[in-house]
């Protein structure tokens, strides 16, 4: 597991980032994949532990390893955050666009547990360097033709809307209105067809397009990557950054 989280550390995040910074990530990977491995093992529905991608957490092998990311990974080696003294997926994404999200409202497999609530993030914003700004803050327009292919629809689109918005408005799940009829789709399902970076947008039918504006890259649960890279230029310890973005949560040595 350890020799693993080495190369997972090279391939989420640039090294060259505040030595606790990387070191609050690798606990998170860390955690991830033990409560990943975990849930795995007892549905007894893979014979694998983890994808080795963004369908869990991305991992480059000895090629995004070096001598630094294993030192931080040994330095941090055991430590697990957990929730009622069992490690949790402890979810984190790119860019939470300034409010992290609510887990069971942007991600279906999230469980419902404090550590896992959104709230304020101030960090991502000044974490984000000059030329990755509009991570933070988009727009993007698409055609509304194109949009009614990939997305299934029946008709001329209305209006795309996310449903249940939390504070942040981010969102699990996605509605399509056409003359008629209509739709419901899960947002992961949206944003693979329509290839929008985030969960939190709102969208607007304009003629031929549709314009959309939106925070963030990615699905905002849990820790935000940019935001960690912040917190570590400031000062702040591994553990200060996990307790900022993993609120409740505790952080023991697991082995």
């Amino acid at each position: 597991l350890e020799r693993y989280l080495a190369g997972v550390l090279g391939a989420e995040c640039p090294l060259n980032w505040p030595e606790e910074s990387l070191k609050a990530l690798a606990v998170a990977a860390r955690t991830y994949a033990l409560a990943k491995m975990e849930e795995r093992s007892k549905d007894g529905k893979a014979d694998f532990d983890l994808v080795a991608g963004v369908m869990d957490q991305c991992y480059g092998g000895l090629d995004k390893e070096n001598a630094l990311s294993r030192r931080l990974v040994r330095e941090t080696a055991g430590e697990v955050l957990t929730w009622h003294r069992r490690p949790f997926p402890t979810f984190y994404s790119a860019c939470c666009g300034g409010h992290t999200a609510d887990g069971t409202n942007a991600l279906m497999e999230a469980p419902a547990i404090p550590p896992l609530r959104g709230h304020p993030c101030p960090h991502c914003r000044l974490g984000l360097p000059r030329d990755k700004q509009k991570r933070f803050r988009w727009i993007r327009s698409l055609p509304r033709k194109h949009l009614e292919k990939v997305l299934g629809a029946e008709g001329p689109l209305i209006s795309i809307r996310p449903l249940s918005p939390d504070l942040g408005g981010h969102a699990g799940r996605v509605r399509l209105a056409w003359k008629g009829g209509g739709k419901d789709l899960d947002m992961l399902s949206f944003r693979q067809a329509a290839g929008i970076t985030s969960t939190s947008w709102t969208a607007e039918v304009v003629g031929a397009e549709v314009r959309f504006d939106g925070r963030g890259f990615g699905h905002g649960v849990g820790l935000c990557q940019w935001g960690v890279r912040h917190m570590g230029r400031q000062g702040f310890e591994h553990r200060e950054i996990l307790e900022f973005y993993y609120p409740g949560a505790a952080l023991i040595p697991w082995y």
